[in-house]
């Protein structure tokens, strides 16, 4: 069976999928943006590299602009014609599709329809949900109009699929309502890369690169976008200001990244750095330079979005401190695995609180980060989570491979 896997974000869980489907004995097609800002996974064939297995990586014509609606639109059409034309060469019989900017989902999928590709939805986001909700703070009861078009976008994609794929049951409601048959939907959660995250010593060669490996770093790692309040981040930077010994990192680009540039410049922050997303290769080293770990998600975002780093961060036996509604899969996660702490978002001062209490205890920060390990290494076994692939592509197709 020949299975075209296209990921809009290139995450390192995805193409790890790929490279397992390829292993046991699917053709795969693995598709991503080289120059669209996100935190890439292990996009090199190096060591890695399998037979049947083709990675294609596409390239705008320029930066991809998030945030103008025009712009992206027709950046959206110029990658769908890129993704076509390499659906017409490979002649898929799955198309997998995933974090793919709505504009560009419609065409994919459309032509996949036509050409009798089976379509499956692989839904990390309800992207319609998140564009109604930035463009009502934006632009109130005009944003609130234009965020329904892109609902009513999503919605017929979603009916459209020959299977939806979500990423927690959180979605189910929200996919009852729009009228989405549930036969056609399945759960399946995402994880984190466990075989491709190292425990390194905490004085690696990055950190002694960066001059943090006699520091203790409080670290964030990954996308700052408008569902994510950096603000969070940089009152962590102006709490420990003052303690020369604790390093504030963050790893990212894009509008939070700058926000947070800006703000460190205007406070002369000498314990806090903003860095661009680093190669997957020196992801291990990044994750083990930290002493705690943290992620945001705001919390109207939460019935739309999981944030997914949190997962590759417990692979790294490091404890994890989370600012997202209590009711999102990740905090439930957190708490199930005993890996790190939930706080509500809206409370930086909680957030400290919480960091303060893992850098006062290193047995502490041992045995949460430990617990995170061992519940990624029970549960983000990557044959388990390919079987469950494989069986619904047989489902989907109505056969065997």
């Amino acid at each position: 069976m020949r299975v075209f896997l296209n990921d809009h974000s290139g995450h390192p869980f995805t193409i790890q999928l790929g490279r397992a489907l390829a292993h046991v004995g699917y053709e795969v097609m693995y598709s991503y943006p080289i120059n669209f800002q996100s935190p890439k996974g292990n996009l090199s064939p190096g060591s890695k590299a399998v037979a049947n297995l083709r990675i294609r990586g596409i390239r705008y014509k320029s930066d991809f602009n998030k945030y103008s609606l025009f712009k992206r639109r027709r950046q959206e059409h110029e990658y769908a014609r890129e993704i076509i034309s390499l659906i017409n060469d490979f002649h898929p019989d799955i198309f997998l599709c995933c974090n793919t900017p709505l504009f560009a989902l419609d065409r994919i999928r459309a032509h996949c329809n036509v050409i009798g590709v089976k379509f499956i939805l692989w839904c990390q986001d309800l992207y319609g949900i998140a564009m109604q909700n930035i463009l009502q703070r934006k632009l109130s009861f005009l944003g609130s109009f234009i965020g329904k078009m892109f609902i009513q976008i999503e919605r017929h994609n979603l009916k459209a699929s020959d299977h939806v794929i979500v990423i927690t049951e959180d979605f189910l409601p929200v996919l009852t309502r729009w009228g989405i048959e549930s036969h056609k939907v399945s759960v399946i959660e995402n994880w984190g890369p466990i075989d491709e995250i190292q425990m390194l010593p905490k004085e690696n060669y990055w950190a002694l690169q960066k001059e943090l490996h006699n520091k203790t770093c409080i670290v964030y790692s990954g996308t700052l976008g408008l569902k994510h309040d950096p603000r969070v981040l940089m009152d962590i930077a102006l709490h420990y200001r003052d303690r020369a010994e604790i390093s504030t990192v963050i790893v990212s680009e894009g509008i939070g990244a700058n926000y947070l540039l800006q703000k460190i410049r205007e406070h002369k922050l000498q314990n806090a750095m903003v860095l661009p997303f680093q190669a997957f290769s020196d992801l291990s080293a990044v994750l083990s330079t930290a002493d705690v770990l943290v992620a945001l998600l705001e919390k109207d975002s939460a019935v739309y979005s999981v944030p997914s780093k949190v997962l590759t961060y417990i692979c790294s036996n490091k404890p994890v401190v989370v600012s997202a509604p209590s009711d999102n899969l990740i905090c439930r996660i957190l708490k199930e695995s005993n890996a790190g702490y939930c706080v509500e978002p809206g409370n930086s001062q909680k957030v400290i609180d919480k960091i303060d209490s893992l850098l006062h205890d290193r047995e502490l920060r041992m045995r949460l980060g430990n617990n995170g390990r061992s519940y990624a290494e029970k549960r983000f076994r990557i044959g388990v989570i390919t079987e469950k692939f494989s069986y619904l592509f047989k489902q989907v197709r109505g056969g065997n491979r």
